[in-house]
């Protein structure tokens, strides 16, 4: 008879907990430069990043052991900071009858948390219950905590390039970008886009430049 369960852990943090939240909305990708011992890399299949029904798939070393997963995105909500993977295929899917990761975030007092969910059904009880996978996706939020404050300013770009904006809301869009990245930086200025596309940003203690 199937078993179906729920297990749960929370993660304190020190970065800005939607710096996470973002980070898995729509750049589930960096993972793999946040924590590379863990996550492999992430290709999205179909739909668009963030955006519930898209297919994302993960290659990840799991109990020493390289895995790959295929979930759908069935859930994001930004006000509760909520995404929920649904897995469709992969690794997991031949031990476990179904299984889905839930990602949330909150603050307690001046403390903030990242908090994963695993909802699954077992065939039996002689199959374990997902510690493992909870231990994994736990210590990819302390690591990604851990890279965000690590974060050095000439590598901003390297997150936030990506952007087609008129020349008007690219001030904007990067002081906000920077300041959901590291609560100490502050743009002093931001050099309009050149003809060759480079835009430079100035802030009190670096000068950080990339490509539009």
């Amino acid at each position: 008879m199937a078993i179906t369960g729920k297990i749960t852990r929370e993660v304190e943090i020190k970065c800005h907990r939607h710096q996470v939240f973002e980070l898995f909305k729509h750049r589930p990708h960096d993972t793999s430069v946040a924590d590379p011992e863990t996550i492999e890399a992430c290709h999205l299949i179909s739909g668009e990043w963030g955006v519930p029904g898209a297919v994302v798939q993960w290659f990840y070393y799991h109990d020493g052991k390289k895995e790959t997963v295929k979930e759908i995105i069935e859930e994001v909500d930004d006000e509760l900071h909520k995404i929920v993977f649904k897995v469709i295929e992969g690794d997991i899917l031949e031990v476990y009858n179904s299984m889905s990761f839930i990602l949330t975030t909150r603050d307690v007092g001046d403390k903030k948390f990242v908090i994963w969910t695993i909802e699954f059904e077992k065939a039996n009880a002689s199959i374990p219950d997902p510690i493992s996978y909870l231990d994994l996706v736990c210590g990819l939020a302390r690591n990604i905590d851990a890279h965000f404050l690590n974060l050095h300013p000439s590598r901003i770009l390297e997150t936030i390039r990506c952007i087609h904006l008129p020349s008007s809301s690219l001030k904007s869009h990067l002081k906000t970008r920077s300041s959901h990245l590291s609560p100490s930086l502050n743009f002093d200025e931001v050099i309009p886009p050149s003809p060759n596309n480079i835009v430079v940003a100035t802030l009190s203690n670096a000068t950080i430049w990339g490509r539009r």
